[in-house]
């Protein structure tokens, strides 16, 4: 990026004031740093984040930055971020179904959703298997006890619970599953390894792949929107809240079968 120091300078009071002008300035002037590129802008912002965050530990818990670990969590970060916009750029062309829709006949479908607290560095996972009527086989809502950074805390149990759902269905000897989730990154990773995962999570997600490749598996991963994942969403919202783990496979609360039926209500024909 060429800056020149001495135009802003003149231009601007405050570097708060020329942060500003980044987002806010629509003037010609080439020394003000008007952003149109949604990369560009997200570069900056994911760079600006971290060097904040850097600053507030040193200030508050006396630990120097390095460069090389902050260099790789920006890195990272600006990743995920481009891999979102890719996926809401081939979204308005492509639009990714946002209700629930049954698997076909002789498959089940399992919807799974991972949720983290970064206040507690913990997460919970709820997971929903249907088969192609809709009927609901077990729903699952689980804590995951060990505590993960924020860096990576998201990805990590979006991971794991993906990992849960593998090892359920291999003990289980099902070998026609759909896996549906809302995190594309993780789904694109087992399916094409064209999106990049922290390397904390990668190896979760080569186990995965691992018990997927078999002849004997018709086994496949799905990206869904967020709307259509509701029930595992909630589930996992559930066992975090209520603090205990829970395995219905029948007398299910009101309030699960509240969110199954809804389901039901908006499956396209």
């Amino acid at each position: 990026m060429n800056v020149n120091i001495d135009s802003i300078a003149g231009n601007f009071d405050t570097v708060k004031d020329w942060v500003i002008s980044w987002f806010t300035s629509t003037g010609n002037d080439a020394s003000v740093l008007c952003l149109e590129d949604s990369q560009f802008v997200t570069r900056i912002m994911c760079t600006m984040w971290y060097i904040w965050k850097d600053r507030c530990s040193l200030v508050f818990q006396g630990i120097k930055p390095n460069v090389q670990t902050s260099s790789t969590r920006v890195s990272n970060l600006i990743q995920q971020c481009i891999n979102y916009f890719d996926t809401n750029t081939r979204g308005s062309n492509n639009l990714q179904v946002q209700v629930w829709v049954p698997p076909k006949n002789n498959f089940i479908k399992i919807n799974i959703d991972g949720s983290y607290i970064p206040s507690i560095k913990k997460g919970s996972v709820g997971i929903i298997i249907r088969n192609f009527s809709g009927h609901c086989l077990r729903a699952i809502g689980y804590r995951f006890e060990e505590e993960v950074d924020e860096e990576y805390g998201v990805e990590y149990f979006e991971c794991k619970s993906l990992e849960l759902a593998v090892n359920w269905m291999e003990d289980l000897q099902i070998g026609r599953v759909i896996f549906e989730m809302d995190c594309d990154n993780v789904i694109r990773y087992v399916m094409e390894q064209q999106s990049q995962v922290h390397w904390f999570n990668s190896s979760i997600i080569e186990r995965v792949e691992a018990k997927s490749n078999s002849s004997s598996k018709l086994w496949f991963f799905k990206s869904i929107h967020r709307l259509g994942n509701n029930v595992s969403h909630s589930l996992a919202r559930k066992a975090r809240d209520e603090d205990q783990d829970f395995c219905f496979t029948s007398s299910f609360p009101d309030s699960i079968i509240n969110l199954l039926n809804n389901d039901l209500s908006n499956i396209a024909v």
